[in-house]
């Protein structure tokens, strides 16, 4: 398969149409090359007080998304503490292998321990071959809704959630587990030890897990596989090229752009205009109604979004270092306001004139007059005293003659044999 540089948007069409399907834009693409099984087929509420493997009472319906439902539980173990589970669908192509490698996946990302990732507690098989984990129960709400609610963030508002984002990152790519689905609604905001804006990283489900065992790693997830959102989908996983690690940064990038502006670089698109957009189109300068955003938080950004992965930041500590350079600047980000244009102006109003050429004055005698304001240059700049100290060009020309004139002299008097 031709890679990102080389491959053309036509080749790109045809691989995109076998992938998705009729995938939507919102849509997570599964691993097994398709769109999971829409949201409108949610698990029955009868399963509410249900009691999983006598451990996960299901107490609530939380929510529901292309994969899952997700009920708040009580863990009868632990004196009823409340936790959350997630019930997944089963896998509509019917492989076999599908909860096979996601129950190892699970099992390696529940090695995963810090702060800003959602803590993985169990998971299980029901019967019927559903799928369930088990994590931490959060109080708060997603990225996405407070995105909708108050953007654009702000800039340390923004370093202060991306910041959180990388933390999570360093120490999954460290585990050798690529998210490969970053996104607002997969960024839980809470509060934590008091702390506003805590964030939680969740949905490890279509995650690429390395097993450290062997020698070289086994990857868990086939190579030629599309999966993530379209919205939120890296170049390289549009192109269903190998995910790597610089897949996460792609994704922290878009991100820190819908923060920033209140809306992500490419939308209103169905998911293969998507995914064609992240593979192929430069994504639009920041701006806010209008005004351009500049600066050295925007200049991360869009190194973040660079379409070749090596032109991004090393590794998630190289991006979280960049942000916190960031965070030391007095304006990380500024905004250049568009200059008002009077209606019907043409744009070649905006063009800067150019500056009228001015008549030297003379004195009644036929000199030029002396300069009413010295200093200034034809175009009103000012002049540095170096320049107006150079004498006119007909007085160098003079004195290079007797120069060469003197010159000329000496060697004849120095050569010359005596008469």
């Amino acid at each position: 398969m031709a890679g990102p540089e080389t491959m053309s948007p036509d080749s790109f069409e045809e691989i995109s149409g076998e992938v998705l399907g009729s995938t939507r834009a919102e849509d997570t693409v599964s691993d097994s090359g398709g769109p999971g099984v829409p949201a409108a087929d949610p698990l029955p509420e009868e399963m509410i007080g249900a009691v999983l493997d006598g451990r996960w009472r299901l107490d609530a319906l939380m929510g529901g998304g292309a994969m899952g439902v997700v009920y708040r539980a009580a863990w009868l173990e632990r004196g009823g503490r409340p936790v959350a589970v997630k019930v997944l669908r089963p896998d509509p192509t019917g492989r076999s292998t599908r909860a096979r490698r996601f129950r190892r996946e699970v099992s390696t990302i529940g090695r995963l321990r810090h702060p800003h990732i959602v803590a993985f507690v169990d998971a299980g098989v029901m019967e019927g071959g559903r799928i369930y984990l088990v994590t931490e129960l959060l109080e708060g709400e997603p990225l996405s809704r407070l995105i909708r609610r108050e953007a654009p963030l702000g800039p340390p508002r923004t370093m202060r959630i991306a910041g959180q984002i990388l933390q999570a990152l360093v120490a999954a790519h460290g585990r050798g587990v690529v998210h490969r689905d970053l996104k607002p609604d997969n960024i839980f905001v809470t509060r934590d030890r008091g702390e506003p804006d805590f964030v939680k990283v969740l949905d490890f489900g279509v995650a690429k897990v390395r097993d450290g065992e062997g020698p070289e790693g086994l990857e868990l997830t086939r190579r030629g596989e599309t999966v993530g959102s379209p919205r939120y989908m890296a170049p390289e996983q549009a192109l269903a090229r190998e995910v790597l690690p610089q897949s996460d940064l792609y994704g922290v990038g878009l991100v820190m752009y819908e923060m920033l502006t209140g809306r992500p670089p490419f939308e209103g698109r169905d998911a293969r205009e998507l995914m064609r957009a992240h593979a192929f189109e430069a994504p639009p300068p920041p701006s806010i109604d209008g005004d351009r955003l500049s600066g050295p938080l925007v200049e991360l950004v869009m190194r973040l979004l660079e379409k070749d992965p090596g032109d991004r930041p090393r590794d998630a500590a190289d991006a979280l270092t960049t942000l916190w350079w960031c965070a030391t600047c007095p304006d990380p980000v500024t905004v250049r306001a568009r200059a008002p244009r009077p209606p019907g102006a043409e744009v070649t109003a905006d063009l800067p004139a150019r500056p009228p050429r001015r008549r030297r004055e003379r004195t009644p005698e036929g000199e030029p007059a002396a300069d009413p304001s010295p200093g200034l240059g034809r175009d009103g700049a000012h002049t540095p005293a170096w320049r107006r100290a150079v004498p006119p060009a007909w007085l160098w020309w003079a004195a290079s003659a007797v120069v060469g004139a003197a010159a000329g002299i000496w060697l004849a008097l120095e050569f010359l044999p005596a008469p």
